[in-house]
């Protein structure tokens, strides 16, 4: 904790710095308390355990988003069956404590059904669920990519009809890697992500590098793809995972907020990935506030030194 403000406070200390910082804004989404803890078990973690992992992350005051889990079946999820309790705890929390920090709360719902039961709590913030991969997504959701969409259709409209106001974000896994058909063409990946664009259904479109794979050269295709077709970089966004395998992290950063990315997903914690699929243990870990914020603060150093040396040439 005491690494990540002290990286916003060295930002914070520079003029120039701090306006490539606040020209950046990047929007930050807290993933720890739904992709961190979905593969534990309720005895490994309960909810006051869960609440303190809530303080933390408030505590930082940088996500804008905070994802408080999943309205899953929890037979299959059993570490999910106290998210409405912790959702409540939360949403009160952050009415009673009066200061301009105010992070929206998101849910993951699957489908229709657990978007009704969402709807019944007053949640109103929504992470959905697709896939470029049609093996992933119906060893995941039992659906097919066109069933799939199908069912978004069916849960945006009944939010329309319903007048539920709030986010909308979904959430686009195996960008690059499939873990059961390996790697996905980059035009399959997207055609995914500028058919969602162009339906105009999301507020956000989140690639997620599944099995932490994601190279820079994959990633330079995919993002030309979508500047091709006119999409708004700004709504897209990433959630990396730190591999031993892959180290071209930073590198693929750096290259989507040159290409005005600006949302990433973090993790307080280093657990992570969808334990419905991949069956072996992970050899990858959610991206941290730590390494991104490092990373940040290298990027806007040279940025910063280029305004200087610009300054004092002419």
């Amino acid at each position: 904790m005491y690494g990540i403000q002290k990286l916003k406070s060295y930002i914070n200390k520079s003029p120039i710095r701090k306006a490539i910082y606040n020209r950046i804004n990047p929007v930050i989404t807290d993933v720890s308390l739904r992709d961190g803890l979905q593969g534990m078990s309720p005895e490994a973690i309960n909810l006051s355990e869960k609440i303190s992992i809530f303080h933390d992350i408030h505590s930082n005051n940088i996500a804008t988003n905070i994802e408080v889990g999943s309205i899953v079946n929890t037979k299959y999820v059993p570490v999910m069956n106290d998210v409405p309790t912790l959702y409540n705890y939360c949403g009160e929390f952050i009415d009673d404590f009066y200061t301009n920090y105010r992070p929206k709360l998101h849910i993951i719902v699957p489908n229709l059904k657990y978007l009704k039961k969402a709807c019944k709590q007053n949640m109103n913030h929504f992470a959905f669920l697709s896939s470029v991969s049609n093996d992933f997504q119906k060893r995941n959701a039992n659906m097919s990519l066109v069933q799939v969409k199908n069912e978004l259709d069916r849960m945006v409209d009944y939010l329309n009809i319903n007048n539920v106001e709030g986010y909308k974000k979904l959430y686009l896994s195996c960008v690059d890697t499939c873990p059961f058909q390996g790697k996905i063409d980059n035009n399959m990946i997207g055609n995914e992500i500028v058919y969602y664009s162009e339906i105009g259904s999301f507020d956000e479109i989140c690639l997620s590098d599944t099995c932490g794979e994601l190279s820079l050269e994959n990633f330079k295709e995919i993002v030309a793809i979508c500047q091709s077709e006119k999409i708004q970089m700004s709504k897209i966004s990433l959630h990396l995972h730190v591999s031993p395998y892959n180290n071209q992290l930073e590198n693929i950063i750096r290259y989507a907020l040159n290409n005005k990315i600006h949302r990433f997903d973090l993790s307080l914690l280093s657990g992570g990935g969808c334990h419905m699929t991949l069956e072996e243990e992970n050899s990858f870990q959610n991206l941290n506030y730590e390494l991104f914020y490092s990373i940040l603060a290298k990027y806007i150093d040279e940025l910063a030194d280029k305004q200087v040396y610009n300054c004092l040439k002419n």
